[in-house]
């Protein structure tokens, strides 16, 4: 079997609005493709370091600090109280009253009333805790693809695709779903 051509059906050519790819009008003019890159938009009163480096699709809140060496990359949305320290990375990730410590990276995670710590690395998680107990992530703790809420993971403990609620994960523990 072979694929025929609509034309070869009907006996007729196509009607064709362009003889050629030239012809095609643009999509976009080029004077509006750095205007539709730019669609952020930070709040005069946020407070961002000059070494700090902020994309400019990122939505940054006011209350929001990002100290020196910090990346906010692009997709990322920081609202209330959020805080990202030193040399700490965040792409494509929604913050708020969160606290993101030294050299910590976040990419594609909702964090919610969290505090996590130094090194650690948050990738597509969700970690809420309640406006009057923050979830706490310590120090170089990872979390792929979990649920945490309300709860507490010490330091260099690792949870893969689990749902943690109203717990404490203990030092140095692994948690795989089973």
């Amino acid at each position: 079997y072979r694929q025929v051509a609509f034309h070869e059906l009907t006996e007729k050519e196509p009607e064709r609005p362009f003889s050629k790819w030239e012809e095609y009008p643009p999509i976009f003019d080029e004077d509006q493709l750095p205007k539709l890159s730019k669609r952020g938009k930070i709040d005069p009163s946020a407070k961002i370091a000059a070494s700090a480096d902020v994309d400019p699709s990122a939505v940054v809140g006011a209350g929001v600090r990002v100290e020196a060496g910090a990346v906010i990359g692009p997709g990322v949305v920081l609202k209330g109280k959020t805080v990202v320290k030193q040399n700490g990375r965040v792409f494509g990730s929604h913050m708020e009253d969160t606290v993101i410590d030294k050299g910590a990276f976040v990419w594609g995670s909702t964090l919610k009333d969290a505090a996590v710590g130094p090194q650690s690395r948050i990738l597509h998680a969700r970690v809420a805790g309640k406006a009057r107990k923050k979830a706490a992530v310590g120090k170089d703790v990872t979390l792929t693809s979990s649920h945490v809420e309300d709860s507490v993971f010490k330091d260099g403990s690792e949870g893969n695709h689990v749902f943690v609620k109203n717990s404490t994960v203990g030092k140095n523990r692994k948690l795989e779903p089973y």
